[in-house]
């Protein structure tokens, strides 16, 4: 059984572990993104001085969509996780 599927069959322990987990891997990501994009800044200016490097600025491109999209699935699971706690508290 996957936890981020039943998060209501949590106990609070696990709940709370599955928290740091989650804290832990969006650090991460948003680190991850920050490399990306100073990557991308890095092969724009490279480009820009040796136009024969466009195919690395291309894949450096992509490869920050790539994180983003990754980011925004990861903050999308934070906010159902949110609203599970607020309702949780409220019940």
């Amino acid at each position: 059984m996957r936890m981020d599927l039943y998060p209501a069959l949590f106990t609070d322990l696990e709940f709370l572990e599955f928290l740091e987990v989650l804290k832990k891997s969006g650090a991460v990501v948003s680190s991850v993104i920050r490399g990306s994009f100073i990557s991308l800044l890095v092969s724009l200016v490279v480009f820009l001085l040796y136009p024969s490097f466009l195919p690395l600025f291309f894949h450096s491109m992509l490869l920050f969509i790539l994180y983003l999209c990754l980011a925004n699935n990861l903050h999308k699971r934070k906010k159902v996780l949110e609203s599970l706690i607020r309702n949780a508290r409220i019940n």
